[in-house]
């Protein structure tokens, strides 16, 4: 149970250090948003006075980009035309080009009123037929002359050619008009220039728009875009999927401590309720170890309370046996690998101070039978582990009672008996004085 409170420990102080580093983070992309709006209301307002100063054409989009690009443009005017002179020749230069454009545009005027005169001719030159057919239709019922019937034929021949010549009609150029509106576009943007020239050349001429002109660019050139110290987007939803998951395992162990809880409790309960050694007014009772206080319970089924007391020391012992036992089995269950399979047991019979003379004497009392019982209750224990889930454990049991007691379990043995005339007994007294 404590290594998982240890490993609990050890989640709660790495997710302290993310969740810390997380914070900081949080309260730098927190500072460099607040500096990224603030220089993003800034170049908002000099762009518009860039605009209003005639130093910048204005645009639907508001994006930094965008806004550095009207700036930009506005100072290198700025630059250009500080002095009068440039703002002049330019004005010249956008004059001559609006006269070349016009003198173009004149001559594609010129030729779409011809044109438009071709179609009507030719459309007059068909209608000009259309008495002489009715003539040729209708001569004999008029005239039976045969000199004036070849004077109308004539007539209509003639006039027939003209019409078939008029009929091969000659089309305008394909991207006639597409060049003609392009042209009248380039005119009008040189007219819309010339006009923010016309401005300009007047602004650069007063003290006080030369004078906002020169703040702004001041302004501008002292402008810093605040760059993010921090983690990428990127990293810090990594750090942030990390402190989520380290919660998240917290919250498992803590959720699941009841289920060890119980867990730990059944096995327990498995071994407390097949020995026959404890006093019989606690069979019924269900044991529960406190995980806070480190300490085996015990609570009969009609009460709220556990007990405080369970009066022998024979009691004890096999609470004792019962809750090892029973740790040891459940850690097996769970796959624990940081505690060894092994336990030490010193001398259970304590609490009946067995008597060798009794046992040759095969005298069936109380305390030797609890002894058996808890004999009994471990070679069951290793029947369950070794024998049924076959897994390797190891007890080692330091014991006075004689070894008849334990004869008949298959999985006790005897590997050496400690006496005072061989080996001076477990300890000898000489070591025993020395310490």
């Amino acid at each position: 149970m404590g290594i998982e409170d240890a490993k609990q420990d050890e989640l709660k102080k790495e997710y302290a250090e993310e969740k810390k580093k997380m914070e900081a983070e949080y309260k730098k992309r927190e500072d460099y948003a607040k500096k990224k709006l603030t220089y993003e209301k800034t170049l908002l307002r000099l762009k518009d006075k860039f605009v209003s100063l005639g130093l910048g054409e204005n645009s639907f989009f508001n994006d930094v980009d965008t806004m550095l690009g009207i700036v930009k443009q506005g100072l290198h005017k700025f630059e250009q035309y500080s002095d009068n002179n440039k703002i002049m020749k330019d004005l010249e230069d956008l004059k001559e080009s609006r006269k070349t454009l016009t003198a173009q545009i004149a001559k594609y005027n010129s030729l779409k009123r011809e044109y438009k005169r071709y179609q009507d001719i030719s459309q007059d030159q068909g209608d000009s037929l259309v008495p002489l057919d009715f003539l040729n239709k209708h001569i004999e019922e008029v005239l039976d002359y045969e000199d004036t019937k070849l004077l109308v034929q004539s007539l209509r021949d003639s006039l027939q050619k003209i019409k078939e010549t008029c009929d091969q009609k000659v089309e305008l150029p394909e991207n006639f008009e597409q060049h003609y509106k392009e042209l009248i576009e380039q005119r009008q943007a040189i007219d819309s220039k010339i006009a923010r020239m016309d401005m300009l050349s007047k602004n650069a001429a007063s003290v006080r728009w030369m004078h906002e002109a020169v703040k702004l660019k001041i302004e501008f050139e002292n402008l810093k875009e605040p760059k993010s110290k921090g983690l990428t987007d990127s990293e810090y939803i990594n750090l942030q999927d990390e402190v989520n998951d380290l919660s998240d395992k917290i919250s498992r162990f803590i959720s699941n401590k009841s289920e060890i809880e119980a867990g730990l409790d059944d096995a327990i309960n498995k071994y407390y309720g097949s020995q026959i050694g404890i006093s019989a007014s606690y069979n019924s009772c269900r044991p529960h170890f406190n995980i806070d206080e480190r300490m085996l319970m015990l609570k009969s089924p009609d009460s709220k309370f556990y007990k405080r007391n369970v009066g022998s020391k024979s009691n004890y012992m096999f609470m004792h046996l019962c809750f090892f036992l029973g740790l040891h089995d459940f850690l097996l269950q769970q796959n624990n690998a940081f505690v060894p399979n092994f336990l030490f047991i010193d001398q259970p019979s304590i609490p009946y101070y067995a008597d060798k003379t009794k046992h040759n004497e095969n005298i069936q009392n109380d305390d030797e039978k609890k002894l058996r019982d808890a004999f009994c209750l471990m070679n069951r224990f290793m029947d369950t582990i070794v024998g049924l889930k076959k897994q390797n454990f190891q007890i080692i049991m330091i014991e006075h009672a004689d070894s008849k007691y334990w004869d008949n379990f298959n999985y006790f043995e005897t590997r050496y008996v400690f006496t005072e005339d061989k080996d001076f007994g477990l300890i000898p007294e000489i070591l025993a004085r020395k310490s």
